[in-house]
């Protein structure tokens, strides 16, 4: 079955040669730490690589590599600065989310694919602050003649049970000429389209994000997410404060600050709570 695989690939030298640098990368390396032991995965991408999806194989390796995730896409808004995230799901996508990877006060990023070679587009940065599980056979109860239908012989059967994450956009990143990432904290302008792509942000993105053009730390969306920040936004505002703290991302001053304002709205929480 292996050197079926490896017959197939030397007909896509190109492919081959992208794909095969990425699986056959040194274990010193973060890619071969992640993907090594996942051979279910290391397959998955072979076979994409074999069939007439090769350039889907290597963007799903270089994802896994440096940390980025696609979690889904944008299929409506409640709001200029309120978006519903459906989440992909695992008859659709190999490397699909799992629940740890977009839970409550996940910085996501908003993002284009490039097309034909062109760059790709920036919309927005959001933090996910709710979810909701879509199912329609909840309380659809009656006979049944079959039982539930297997994946693996109903392949082209929609998947109707759906996860959506409501997400609250609290700002953008700007690239400076001197390629040097910042963020612009605020409600954006722009209007995101449907089916824009939505990705987990890294450690580092979300350090970036938090730094100005000066590259001083900033925290401007304190009151733009206590108020648009859904239920639950005094917990959502503590947990984001708390993360950035533990974090260790920044020092001095800057990491006294953040804990003054940790403080500030537990203690807002706990007497709010007793009133």
């Amino acid at each position: 079955m292996h050197e079926l695989k490896s017959d197939r690939l030397r007909t896509r030298p190109k492919c081959r040669a992208g794909v095969m640098a990425i699986v056959n990368a040194p274990k010193k390396t973060a890619i071969a730490s992640k993907l090594r032991p996942n051979f279910y995965l290391e397959t998955q991408v072979l076979s994409l690589a074999c069939s007439t999806k090769p350039r889907i194989a290597v963007k799903c390796l270089e994802e896994w590599s440096n940390g980025t995730m696609r979690l889904g896409k944008v299929v409506k808004s409640n709001s200029h600065c309120d978006y519903v995230v459906q989440v992909d799901d695992e008859m659709d996508f190999i490397n699909a989310p799992q629940a740890d990877d977009y839970g409550f006060g996940t910085f996501v990023k908003l993002e284009d694919e490039p097309h034909s070679g062109g760059s790709h587009r920036h919309w927005a940065i959001g933090i996910v602050y709710n979810s909701q599980l879509l199912n329609p056979a909840f309380l659809s109860s009656g006979v049944r003649l079959t039982s539930e239908p297997d994946p693996m012989f109903t392949p082209d059967q929609i998947q109707e049970v759906r996860t959506l994450l409501w997400t609250v956009l609290v700002g953008a990143v700007q690239v400076t000429p001197t390629n040097r990432t910042y963020g612009i904290q605020g409600i954006p302008r722009v209007v995101v389209p449907v089916n824009t792509q939505v990705h987990r942000m890294t450690t580092e993105e979300i350090h970036q994000f938090h730094l100005n053009q000066e590259g001083r730390s900033q925290f401007c969306y304190y009151s733009h997410l206590l108020r648009c920040g859904g239920t639950f936004s005094a917990q959502l505002t503590h947990q984001v404060l708390e993360e950035l703290i533990q974090s260790k991302l920044f020092k001095g001053a800057e990491e006294r600050a953040l804990i003054v304002l940790c403080r500030e709205l537990a203690w807002k929480n706990t007497m709010g709570a007793m009133k």
